[in-house]
């Protein structure tokens, strides 16, 4: 952790200085501006209701595939009794159809998930980002560490350099102000649209954005 306790270290006060250096940027561009915060609450409603419409169709698609798994196996099973298979390309079909059954029921159980929380994970998640700079100046030291672990990892020290990377997501917040043309209010909707599908799309992929 970047604060020693040892007392005997020379550095202690100094690398912590260092770190809050370093940290304060970042707090400070994941802040929100009031216009979006007012465009995120209004953005979060419509796509959960957009993200449920699809979360409706992916299911009815799986589901689907899985009936027309159900047919491929009896056609296989019917096969083998009518001596058409051997026994080995029996098992072999029979093992790959089941590997593509077990892969169609793991989508519809992350999608069941994913259509619960997944908005409200997001929304949860920017809401921490939104505050994290308050709360870093006005919070424990172990409330400060879990903050730190929350938006950045890969820290390195070199005698009284600090540096870390910012986690992905959260990287992906910090950089909106440039991508918005340093904060131009007729260019934020816009940046904030792909902005939201990007961190669903890492959401997705990564299962962080997590509310624990």
């Amino acid at each position: 952790m970047y604060r020693c306790h040892t007392r005997t270290c020379a550095t202690k006060s100094v690398r912590e200085e260092a770190v809050e250096g370093e940290l304060t940027p970042l707090l400070e561009a994941l802040q929100l501006l009031p216009d979006e915060r007012a465009y995120i609450r209004k953005k979060i409603e419509s796509l959960k209701t957009k993200w449920q419409d699809e979360a409706g169709t992916q299911r009815k698609t799986l589901e689907m595939q899985l009936g027309q798994l159900a047919d491929r196996r009896g056609r296989l099973t019917d096969a083998f009794i009518d001596g058409l298979l051997d026994r080995e390309l029996f098992e072999e079909r029979k093992e790959a159809l089941f590997n593509e059954k077990r892969t169609i029921e793991e989508k519809l159980a992350a999608l069941d998930q994913d259509d619960n929380t997944g908005v409200d994970r997001l929304a949860d998640f920017l809401g921490r980002l939104d505050s994290a700079n308050t709360l870093y100046k006005s919070g424990m030291p172990e409330e400060k560490r879990e903050l730190v672990a929350l938006l950045t990892s890969d820290w390195r020290v070199s005698g009284k350099e600090v540096e870390f990377t910012p986690r992905p997501e959260v990287q992906l917040v910090a950089e909106r102000v440039i991508n918005c043309d340093g904060g131009s209010y007729r260019d934020r909707p816009r940046t904030w649209d792909v902005l939201l599908l990007q961190l669903r799309a890492f959401c997705k992929a990564t299962r962080r954005l997590r509310k624990d």
